[in-house]
C-alpha cells in the first residue's frame, strides 16, 4: 500500500531523502492522560519537532496556519483526527501532516508520531520512544530521527549536552500561544534566563525577531506615506491649530517609536521652524525640542546633543520633557566623564600584556598567540573605545590564527565588535552592513556575541558617521 501513495514528500518521508520541497505540516500534539499539568507539551512538541523538520530540510507549515485549519475543520469529521488532519492538510497546501500523541506512567512518558499522506489519507511511517520525562529532548530527536534521520543528526548532539530544564521548555511552550509579540518574546527571554543553552527558544526568539523585521520592512511605504501626511498636515497654515498640533505630535511619536532617528532629527526641525502655538496640555514645541535632543543622543552626536539640551533647558525650563533631556544630557556628560579613565585602563591592560610577552622570550604556542593577538580587541570593547575596537578588531581578523582551539570563536567576536565600533561612532548604515555580513556567514553569531541586544537601541536610519 505504502508503494502506491504518490506524493514525493511521503516517499522522501520514507527513504530519509530531503529532496522535496513539498510541504509538511506538524499538528498540536494530543495529550492521551488529560493531564493539565502536561497541556504546555501539546503545542511544544509540535513546534520543536517542526524546527527539527526544517533542520532536515524539509518546508515546514506555519505552526498557526495548521493551528487555524484544524479549528475550523475539527467539528466536521466527528473527532476522526486522521480525516480532520487530511482536511487542514489540504486547505494549508501541505502534501504531509505528522500526528503526534503522549501519554505519561508515572515518570515516564511515551512518544508516537505517524505520517498521513494528505493526498490519498493514508497513514505512512511511524516512530515512538519512551524514557524518563527529563530526556524529552532525546526522546523528541529519537522519534524524528525515525521519520527522517538527518533531521537531528547535528541538532541532537549539541543539545545532548545539557539536561532537559523543564521549566524552561514550559516557558516556550507557553510563549506559542502568547497574544502579542512581546508578551511572546518575554517567555522566550524567561526560557533562556532559565537555560541559556536552551537551543529551541533562543531559535524560536530570533524567528520572532525576523518575522517582526519583515513586518517592519513590508510596512515601511506605509509608514513613510502616513510620515509625510502628518508633517503636510502639521505646515498647513489653513488647518485649524489642534488638528495641526495633533498631526506634529503624531509624526514625533512615529519616527521615534521606529527608531528612525535621522528622520526625527530632521522632521523635530521642522517642527520647531512651523512655531506653532502652544497647547494647555502638549505643547509641541516643547516635544519637538525634547525629541531633537533624543535624536542627536542617539544618533551619537554628543557635542551638538549637549548644545541642543541646553538650548532646551532655557527654552523650556518648566517644560513636560525637562526630566527626560536632562537624562539624555547627564549620560552624555558622564561618558565624556568617563572616557579618560576608560582610556587609561584600556593602556594599562596594552601595557601589561607586552610585559607579558617579553616576558616570555620565546614564540608562544598557538593558543597563546591567538589570545595575545585577540586581547587588544577585547580590551577595546570592554572600554567601549570605538576607534580603538575597529583598529585592535580588525588587526587580529588579519592576524594568522590557524591552530589555535578557540580561533572561530575569536572571529566571531571580532567582527561583531567592528560592526559595534562603527555603531559608537554613528554609522548605522556600515554597522548594519557588518552585523548583516557576519549573521549570513555565522548564524547565531549575533547572539552569541552580545550584538543583537545591542542593536536594539541602534537607529535603523542608514546614517553616515559623522567626519
Amino acid at each position: 500500500m505504502l508503494s502506491s501513495l504518490g506524493p514525493l514528500l511521503f516517499a522522501a518521508l520514507l527513504t530519509g531523502s530531503t529532496s522535496s520541497p513539498e510541504p509538511i505540516a506538524v499538528a498540536p500534539w494530543r495529550n492521551l492522560n488529560a493531564d493539565q499539568k502536561l497541556t504546555w507539551l501539546e503545542q511544544g512538541a509540535a513546534e520543536t519537532m517542526a524546527a527539527d523538520l526544517k533542520k532536515g530540510g524539509l518546508k515546514v507549515v506555519e505552526r498557526a496556519q495548521i493551528a487555524a485549519a484544524l479549528k475550523e475543520v475539527s467539528s466536521q469529521h466527528n473527532n476522526d483526527e486522521v480525516a480532520s488532519a487530511v482536511a487542514a492538510g489540504r486547505i494549508v497546501g501541505a502534501r504531509s501532516i505528522v500526528l503526534g500523541s503522549f501519554q505519561t506512567n508515572g515518570g515516564a512518558i511515551r512518544l508516537v508520531a505517524r505520517v498521513v499522506d494528505v493526498e490519498t489519507g493514508a497513514v505512512g511511517k511511524a516512530a515512538k520512544a519512551t524514557g524518563p520525562l527529563r530526556d524529552i529532548f532525546r526522546l523528541q530527536d529519537s522519534v524524528v530521527a525515525g521519520l527522517l534521520p538527518q533531521a537531528t543528526k547535528s541538532r541532537s548532539r549539541r543539545r545532548r549536552k545539557t539536561p532537559a530544564n523543564i521549566p524552561a521548555y514550559e516557558k516556550l511552550a507557553a510563549s506559542l500561544t502568547a497574544p502579542d509579540p512581546a508578551s511572546q518574546q518575554a517567555l522566550l527571554e524567561a526560557a533562556l534566563q532559565l537555560d541559556p543553552n536552551f537551543v529551541y527558544a533562543r531559535e524560536a526568539l530570533n524567528d520572532l525577531e525576523a518575522r517582526l523585521r519583515a513586518r517592519v520592512v513590508e510596512s515601511a511605504p506605509l509608514l513613510r506615506a502616513r510620515e509625510a501626511e502628518l508633517l503636510a498636515v502639521a505646515g498647513d497654515v489653513s488647518a485649524p491649530t489642534p488638528r495641526r498640533q495633533q498631526a506634529a505630535v503624531a509624526v514625533l511619536t512615529l519616527l521615534r517609536d521606529a527608531r528612525r532617528y535621522g528622520a526625527l532629527l530632521q522632521t523635530s526641525e521642522a517642527v520647531l521652524a512651523l512655531k506653532l502655538p502652544s497647547d494647555i496640555v502638549d505643547d509641541v514645541n516643547d516635544r519637538a525640542s525634547a525629541a531633537r535632543v533624543v535624536a542627536l543622543a542617539r544618533l551619537m552626536r554628543g557635542d551638538l546633543a549637549l548644545q541642543a539640551g541646553e538650548a532646551h533647558l532655557a527654552a523650556f525650563p518648566a517644560g513636560s520633557h525637562r526630566a527626560e533631556v536632562d537624562v539624555e544630557l547627564r549620560k552624555i556628560v558622564e561618558r565624556k566623564r568617563s572616557e579618560a579613565d576608560r582610556r587609561a585602563e584600556f593602556a594599562k591592560e596594552l601595557a601589561e600584556l607586552a610585559a607579558e610577552k617579553s616576558a616570555l622570550g620565546h614564540s608562544p604556542d598557538p593558543d597563546t598567540a591567538v589570545e595575545w593577538a585577540f586581547s587588544p580587541c577585547i580590551a577595546a570593547k570592554w572600554s567601549t573605545l570605538a576607534d580603538e575596537m575597529i583598529s585592535h578588531c580588525e588587526r587580529f581578523l588579519a592576524f594568522p590564527a590557524e591552530g589555535a582551539s578557540d580561533r572561530d570563536e575569536h572571529i566571531r567576536s571580532a567582527r561583531a565588535y567592528v560592526a559595534w565600533g562603527w555603531a559608537l561612532k554613528g554609522d548605522f548604515l556600515k554597522a548594519q552592513r557588518l552585523a548583516a555580513e557576519l549573521e549570513a556567514a555565522d548564524p547565531g553569531a549575533l547572539d552569541d556575541s552580545g550584538l543583537r541586544s545591542v542593536q536594539a537601541v541602534w537607529s535603523v536610519d542608514a546614517f553616515p558617521a559623522p567626519r
